[in-house]
């Protein structure tokens, strides 16, 4: 296990601890280590949630041009709208 991963665990750990007098023991045990930022060689990014970047195709991105012109278009209804129509919908189905 790696030292980035065996923190994200402990840190798993603690957030699932309710008991105050466990939680005031641990913090106690964390302020006697001292500084432990020095002792790590984890990089800072490995703690930095990035954005996952979506790649869309030819055909997706005709797609969505679509959409956008009927929308600039006026070409929508608001969702006030589609959850009647929705529910127009359901009482025929049954």
């Amino acid at each position: 296990m790696i030292t980035s991963d065996l923190k994200i665990e402990l840190i798993q750990k603690i957030i699932d601890i309710s008991d105050y007098e466990k939680l005031m023991e641990i913090k106690s045990f964390l302020g006697n280590l001292g500084n432990c930022s020095a002792k790590t060689n984890d990089p800072v990014t490995d703690y930095i949630k990035t954005e996952k970047v979506l790649v869309i195709n030819e055909s997706q991105l005709a797609r969505i041009e679509i959409a956008l012109k009927q929308y600039e278009n006026g070409e929508f209804i608001s969702h006030q709208e589609d959850q009647i129509e929705l529910e127009k919908w359901f009482q025929n189905q049954e």
